[in-house]
């Protein structure tokens, strides 16, 4: 498996027990995200949003820590930086570190996110680093994070208001639990989206097995945010919430039609006023729950997100995503499928054949959109054009 991963993969590739050194000798601004295949399109949006706002007195040690990233993939990634000499991505491969874990994964939290409770002793030569998730649009020099004299703090991280208005006016458990379980405040619960480690301090305070060996406990309603919320209790530096500033849009809710801004309206007012200037002028935008641009251009700040994927390799495959996706949505709404036909025709063939229909509307036969989105198609899935 490494020396098949080693031989293919055109990235430097790391594995546990790797020792990861710096890319630059000085002025290195380390920035490590995680990823899957699938979200590999998504994490290059990131990606380029650093690349459009970076110095260029500086350099960027960028890191994606993965489970496996396809070649063709990687081959865009590098593809993105070649042309900046001042720039180093490089992927680290984490199936080493959390194989003697059974890691609780669900709809809308995979493998990945676990990733960043080991960070500082993935990468143990630095006494630094920047996380990012890799649902974010980066507006402003990533490298400013490094200015905070954040002292003895374990991380810096910005609160999290989505979450604290949700706690303070819908969920009484939640405010207890993260009370009395976390030990902290649900004014100062923070989001792990975007954050600063002390890796130094942390490494000298804990192990990365026993946040990863917590999490997998399966004892958290939020498994690696809320670990790093009780252990990191009183030793966090609260950025601005500018710095991971959530858009408006739909949440996870029992109660349809529910969305950020009206859980926001519960969280205390000076958060509230925080929030409002934040939004008007964001440094960093995170897409979080289920309103993610990508899948919904017209929600708030997805306009942002589309004009840097347009940079990207990225922006084709991206835009077949949506096409299926919105085709699926409409499928859903507007051709319900008869009890009487799923008794004899499979759930996904009457979607393929409706599906169609919609192709032949948009992408008619002979155009050459049709010959292009089938040629992207077809690499996406892997099969011969």
């Amino acid at each position: 498996m490494r020396e098949a991963y080693i031989n293919t993969a055109p990235m430097k590739v790391f594995f546990e027990g790797d020792v990861i050194q710096p890319a630059f000798p000085q002025n290195g601004v380390p920035i490590v995200l995680s990823s899957s295949d699938y979200y590999a399109p998504f994490c290059g949006v990131t990606i380029q949003s650093i690349l459009n706002h970076m110095s260029l007195e500086l350099c960027y040690d960028i890191f994606i820590m993965t489970t496996g990233i396809s070649r063709d993939l990687q081959d865009a990634l590098l593809h993105m930086i070649q042309q900046y000499r001042n720039v180093s991505l490089r992927l680290v491969d984490m199936n080493g570190y959390i194989a003697q874990y059974q890691l609780f994964t669900y709809p809308h939290i995979s493998v990945e996110t676990y990733f960043r409770l080991i960070v500082p002793w993935v990468f143990e030569k630095y006494s630094k680093l920047i996380f990012l998730d890799s649902d974010m649009i980066i507006c402003e020099d990533p490298a400013k994070l490094l200015e905070f004299d954040i002292g003895d703090n374990y991380i810096a991280a910005s609160r999290d208001v989505v979450m604290s208005g949700f706690l303070h006016g819908r969920d009484e458990k939640g405010f207890a639990y993260v009370r009395e379980f976390l030990g902290s405040e649900a004014c100062n619960y923070f989001n792990a989206g975007i954050m600063v480690f002390n890796a130094e301090a942390m490494r000298n305070t804990f192990s990365a097995a026993k946040l990863v060996g917590d999490a997998a406990a399966n004892m958290y309603r939020i498994m690696d945010q809320d670990v790093l919320n009780q252990y990191c209790v009183g030793k966090v530096y609260f950025l601005g919430q500018e710095w991971n500033m959530p858009p408006d849009c739909p949440v996870w809710s029992d109660r349809p039609g529910e969305r950020k801004k009206d859980y926001i309206s519960y969280a205390p007012q000076e958060l509230q006023e925080e929030y409002r200037l934040a939004h008007a002028a964001p440094k960093v935008i995170h897409y979080t729950d289920v309103g993610k641009p990508w899948f919904f251009p017209d929600e708030d700040l997805a306009d942002a997100f589309w004009e840097t994927a347009r940079k990207t390799p990225f922006y084709e495959p991206i835009l077949f995503r949506l096409f299926d996706f919105q085709a699926e949505q409409r499928i859903n709404q507007q051709f319900p499928i008869p009890a009487t036909q799923t008794e004899y025709y499979p759930q996904g063939h009457l979607f393929k054949r409706t599906v169609k229909r919609i192709v032949r509307i948009f992408l008619p036969y002979g155009t050459k959109r049709r010959a292009v989105i089938k040629k992207i198609y077809f690499k996406f899935r892997g099969w011969p054009c």
